[in-house]
């Protein structure tokens, strides 16, 4: 029983903690550096409507080992608005080569009538091998309460019905390919709006276009989505997205 009231109690500060990072205040007005992106995903599902993912994301360092990070998208098929999602996600950086995230994310899923409230944690380390060739691994868990028969839009707005927790992790390189073209590939099992449990990863291949000191890119993506232990294919997605700095 106490080892029973030491998790709820976990699951307490856990639920105040989300709560406050996703009323965080989204804008720092003395921002130093501020980051704008848009662009859509589109899924080609295997067990479940085609998709279309239009999305916005926006970031700002108010100091040079610190960033905040705030986004909103929604997901669309040809039948339904099927959820709308945001999120809040906070990154320190004491050095070059490791790196501390704190997310929070609520989605709200309209048709079925479900929502999901979810915490991550990671640490992720990058090494660079020259100019040309670099190395990330993140490893983290996270933690998700469901809360059924109710499409919530705020964090803990109905008891949830059920939790999950597991590990999450992440692991990739970036390689120059060109003064304006720059790729990436990487196996994970999260995404800047999602948390898919160690059973369901994914390989992405991503492709920067427009040379890294310009304030400009476009970004595209490729992913293959599977269910280990299945054999089959769960989902391609395709992503086109444009970043602006300032």
């Amino acid at each position: 029983m106490p080892f029973r009231n030491g998790v709820f109690a976990l699951n307490a500060k856990a639920k105040k903690l989300l709560t406050l990072f996703l009323f965080f205040p989204l804008f720092e007005l003395c921002a130093s550096t501020h980051e704008l992106q848009f662009g859509a995903q589109f899924s080609k599902e295997n067990t479940y409507r085609d998709t279309l993912n239009p999305f916005l994301d926006y970031s700002n360092s108010p100091l040079s080992w610190f960033q905040i990070k705030a986004g909103t998208g929604l997901l669309i098929s040809t039948k339904d608005l099927e959820s709308f999602t945001y999120r809040i996600e906070l990154t320190a950086t004491p050095t070059s080569w490791l790196a501390f995230v704190i997310r929070g994310s609520q989605r709200a899923q309209l048709p079925e009538a479900f929502s999901r409230t979810s915490l991550l944690g990671a640490a992720k380390l990058h090494a660079d091998f020259g100019k040309e060739f670099s190395f990330f691994l993140s490893a983290g868990f996270y933690e998700r309460w469901v809360a059924l028969n109710h499409a919530n839009f705020f964090p803990f707005s109905t008891e949830s019905s059920f939790s999950q927790q597991d590990f999450a992790t992440e692991l990739g390189f970036t390689l120059s390919l060109s003064p304006t073209l720059r790729g990436l590939m990487k196996v994970a099992t999260f995404d800047p709006w999602e948390v898919y449990n160690l059973n369901n990863p994914f390989i992405e291949t991503s492709f920067y276009l427009g040379a890294p000191d310009k304030p400009s890119q476009w970004l595209a993506t490729f992913r293959y989505h599977l269910l280990l232990g299945f054999g089959r294919l769960d989902r391609l997605t395709f992503g086109l997205t444009y970043l602006t700095q300032w």
